[in-house]
């Protein structure tokens, strides 16, 4: 859901480190939900856990260099 207070809500409830990023690409590209998430209020070390931190964690992939 691309929607900034659903986003904000399951990171309050949930907690950060349960809520990752992930779209269908190359399949799928929605340029509006790239909007949102880039826009949402994060530091810069919580979108990079939101985009990829939590993603390399949860399914035990190689850190990016």
């Amino acid at each position: 859901v691309a929607w900034e207070p659903a986003i904000m809500f399951c990171r309050s409830v949930l907690g950060a480190d349960r809520v990752m990023y992930a779209m269908d690409y190359p399949y799928q590209f929605v340029r509006d939900e790239v909007l949102v998430s880039d826009s949402l209020p994060l530091t810069v070390p919580e979108k990079r856990e939101y985009f990829q931190g939590n993603a390399e964690r949860v399914f035990g992939l190689a850190p990016r260099a």
